[in-house]
């Protein structure tokens, strides 16, 4: 390469000429905002600082390739989902400190200036007193007022506690919802898995072991007993009738009985 070359020798790249003047933003991502509208300055203003903070309290660290993938390919059930909803609670909770914490610290800052924006000495013995200080402190003690009437209504607190429960309702629905389904799930499954009947004692001791209690009990029951099982977990006695022979003929000490039985 020539060492006489030099950035300074790559031509640049002219700015766009439709951008002149908006900051180098298209107009459609800039929200123009009237400089001669009290409203719309303030609006801007509190959206400035929602921004802000938001910037400040809920940045997060970019998680680790690793992390991600742990993510992507863990296996979502119903004990997983109820730790999600622990957490989002949790973290509502947090946002919600976050948020009251800072407009009462911006509530107690307006209450300082205010209070500093007053000096009584200048209110002198009666008579000497400037009428137009009288006056200027009279329009503060108005504004004073508005704005404490205001909060009720014009506080953009209630605006972002809407939103923040907006947002925080409608993934709670969600993982809800998630979860809902999940439960319905493993419960069809287990439905599944109770209706099946071992047929060897092999698979009997294969079985979980509250299917092993069910089937020892079946075994170890009477004629009426036997029979209400079969409607309780839709059994068929077709289904029965191999380990039943199995049991009767050649009793294992390998069946798992009910605890405090015997086979």
């Amino acid at each position: 390469m020539d060492d006489s070359f030099t950035l300074s020798a790559i031509p640049l790249r002219p700015p766009n000429p439709s951008y002149h003047g908006k900051n180098g933003f298209d107009v459609g991502f800039v929200e123009q905002v009237d400089s001669t509208d009290k409203y719309a300055l303030n609006l801007a203003l509190d959206r400035d600082r929602v921004a802000q903070r938001i910037l400040e309290t809920k940045g997060r660290p970019i998680p680790s390739f690793e992390e991600m993938q742990k993510y992507v390919e863990r296996i979502e059930t119903p004990v997983t989902v109820r730790e999600s909803i622990k957490e989002l609670q949790d973290e509502h909770l947090e946002d919600l400190k976050i948020l009251y914490d800072y407009h009462a610290a911006e509530y107690i800052q307006d209450m300082k200036d205010f209070y500093v924006s007053r000096d009584d000495t200048v209110y002198l013995e009666e008579g000497e007193r400037d009428q137009q200080i009288i006056a200027g402190y009279q329009r503060l003690e108005g504004l004073h007022s508005r704005y404490q009437q205001s909060l009720v209504t014009g506080s953009s607190l209630i605006d972002e506690f809407t939103e923040l429960r907006h947002t925080y309702l409608a993934r709670l629905l969600e993982l809800q919802q998630r979860l809902q389904d999940l439960e319905k799930r493993e419960a069809a499954a287990m439905r599944v898995q109770a209706s099946k009947f071992p047929q060897s004692v092999f698979e009997l001791n294969d079985s979980p072991k509250e299917v092993q209690q069910r089937v020892a009990k079946f075994l170890l029951s009477g004629k009426q007993g036997q029979e209400k099982m079969l409607d309780e977990f839709g059994w068929a006695w077709r289904q029965t009738e191999a380990l039943m022979n199995e049991y009767k003929t050649n009793v294992s000490p390998g069946m798992v009985p009910l605890p405090g039985t015997t086979c």
